[in-house]
């Protein structure tokens, strides 16, 4: 059988709002779209323009000349992974090109066009990347009602193109359907709409879960209830990978950074001790971003966060290096009791806040650190039952959620 390449342009926007071709990638693969061999190359123009900086920690400036990445046959390298869309941006893109499957390969043919976070994109060579930071947010009411409806065959294919095409849990979107928007003020934001189908007021409890972190004094995404004609409530995060200067910051997730390289398939049985190995060889502030990941796994335990997978942890790239990103997709999954995605200990089951102290230390903080971090916690969610009522949630399965995870441990 006759092997193909595709061919694709990468390109950067730098955090001044200035962009260029960063490098090109080759895809070799079957008819069929199975794919062989990923080649990347950095643009000789790019590295030794001034704001340059690598596509991915694992991928530094200095490695000149053709990189080659064997797969399994779907996979992609990290890099390419991250921007590629979950199953909900698969089937908008379906929608787009009236298929009703599509391969990753597919998938790659058409995310330069879409609307995505992150400052890389990757289009088809010689296609011009869409850098839009989506509809006012005043002007987006009928796609907000598709989403909630989950009917997105009543968009148009302009309609579409806002609607976000981000990998699930690559950067601030998850799996949910959403869509990138400019709020009154001009900020670049995501919108997540609950949906008719939902359980619950999901909009409200990732909002309380995200005042919670930001409660404890961790770097947390910006967010705000937007209720759409008094009835269809968003959670409308403000995005942290853009810049005033209407740029773009380099995301990372960690499971980009966690891949098998013969294969470029995800980590299986991960744990917390692998981000922490990650944030020790990345990142250029250990210490404080150790103390972000300690209390975003305690956060996680007490509201029961079980989703709390590699894609939801990523590096965010800063004018002194990478550092681990404010904290997103954060919010309660049931069943509250159920194993967490990320492990600790060889164990799915996180350890409660009366063992926080040892649990510190294992991921490489002193004591005074882990105490430091464990009562900040503490004091946040005492403001959980608080939150949730504000915005008018009365279930008592969900405002005694901290008290239910932590069994005999009392919350004040």
């Amino acid at each position: 059988m006759t092997n193909e390449a595709s061919y694709f342009d990468v390109h950067k926007q730098f955090p001044d709002g200035t962009s260029m071709i960063l490098g090109f990638l080759a895809i070799s693969h079957t008819k069929t779209g199975k794919i062989l061999e990923q080649q990347f190359m950095y643009e000789a123009e790019y590295t030794s323009h001034p704001l340059a900086a690598e596509i991915s920690p694992l991928m530094g400036l200095d490695k000149q000349g053709m990189q080659r990445f064997p797969s399994d046959g779907s996979s992609f390298v990290g890099f390419i992974d991250d921007l590629l869309p979950d199953d909900w941006g698969k089937r908008l893109i379906a929608r787009r090109i009236n298929k009703r499957f599509i391969t990753n390969l597919t998938s790659l043919n058409y995310i330069g066009t879409g609307s995505s976070i992150g400052a890389c994109k990757i289009t088809m060579n010689g296609e011009v990347p869409n850098w839009d930071e989506g509809l006012r947010l005043d002007k987006a009411d009928k796609i907000i009602e598709s989403l909630n409806s989950g009917d997105i065959e009543a968009l148009s294919r302009e309609e579409l193109e806002y609607v976000a095409l981000v990998r699930g849990g690559s950067a601030i979107g998850g799996a949910r359907p959403k869509m990138l928007v400019k709020d009154l003020e001009g900020n670049a934001c995501m919108i997540k709409p609950n949906q008719v189908t939902d359980n619950h007021d999901v909009a409200t409890l990732e909002w309380a879960s995200l005042e919670i972190c930001r409660m404890a004094g961790l770097r947390t995404a910006e967010s705000s209830i937007y209720t759409l004609n008094g009835k269809i409530k968003s959670l409308l995060v403000k995005r942290f990978d853009t810049t005033p200067e209407k740029g773009r910051r380099q995301l990372a997730t960690i499971n980009s950074l966690l891949k098998d390289p013969h294969t470029q398939c995800d980590a299986m049985n991960y744990s917390y001790e692998d981000i922490a190995g990650c944030i020790k060889k990345f990142c250029w502030d250990v210490k404080t971003d150790l103390m972000q990941l300690f209390g975003a796994m305690l956060i996680n335990q007490a509201l029961g966060n079980t989703d709390d997978h590699l894609r939801n942890f990523s590096l965010l790239s800063c004018d002194k290096g990478w550092e681990l990103s404010p904290l997103y997709d954060v919010l309660p999954h049931f069943p509250l009791h159920a194993e967490h995605a990320s492990r600790f200990n060889n164990s799915g089951y996180l350890p409660k806040l009366s063992s926080a102290i040892d649990t510190g230390k294992a991921l490489g903080l002193s004591r005074a650190d882990a105490v430091l971090v464990s009562a900040r916690v503490l004091e946040a969610l005492s403001n959980w039952k608080e939150l949730l009522i504000k915005e008018g949630v009365d279930d008592p399965d969900l405002l005694n959620i901290p008290e239910a995870t932590q069994g005999r441990f009392q919350i004040d």
